[in-house]
C-alpha cells in the first residue's frame, strides 16, 4: 500500500481556540468506496470539535513539503 504522507496547514489551532482535526485518511482507494462518478479517489475527514463555524477559506494540504499550496480549500465553513 502506497503511503501519503500529509501536511496539514490547516491542523494548527488559529483564531480564538478554533481547531481542525484530521478524523480520517484513506491514501491508496484502489477499491474500497466509490464517489458518485464511480472513481475511487483519495480522501480525507476533516472534524470540528467545537460548536464554531469554522472557514476554511486559504487554508490548504500537501503531500509535498516544498510545495505547501498542492491543493488549497475554497470559501467553505
Amino acid at each position: 500500500m502506497r503511503l501519503i504522507n500529509f501536511l496539514f496547514i490547516i491542523l494548527s489551532t488559529y483564531g480564538i481556540g478554533q481547531t481542525i482535526q484530521l478524523n480520517e485518511i484513506v491514501s491508496s482507494n484502489a477499491s474500497v468506496m466509490y464517489d458518485e462518478d464511480g472513481d475511487t479517489p483519495d480522501w480525507i475527514e476533516l472534524h470540528n470539535p467545537s460548536n464554531d463555524a469554522i472557514n476554511l477559506n486559504g487554508f490548504g494540504i500537501t503531500d509535498d513539503p516544498d510545495d505547501l499550496s498542492m491543493w488549497v480549500f475554497p470559501s467553505i465553513v
